[in-house]
């Protein structure tokens, strides 16, 4: 892939199930989060950072190299 694809790319990809994360992170919290069919720890993460795809991939990112940098780091 040359360069000029990679800067022209759409953006995060959006899944099926993208939005009911979405819409469970705009929905006042309650006790029923803990039983809905998605993990409650994804919406309060995007209540934090919000709901902009972009926003949410940045973070992912970061996390990912703090994940790897930790790993790095414990095996060195």
């Amino acid at each position: 892939m040359d360069c000029e694809n990679r800067l022209s790319s759409p953006g995060p990809k959006l899944y099926f199930d993208s939005s009911v994360y979405v819409e469970s992170a705009d929905q006042p919290w309650s006790w029923s989060h803990l039983f809905y069919p998605k993990p409650p720890l994804v919406p309060l993460v995007y209540r934090v950072i919000g709901t902009n795809p972009h926003t949410i991939g940045a973070v992912q990112a970061g996390l990912a190299v703090l994940a790897w940098a930790a790993l790095a780091a414990a095996l060195a």
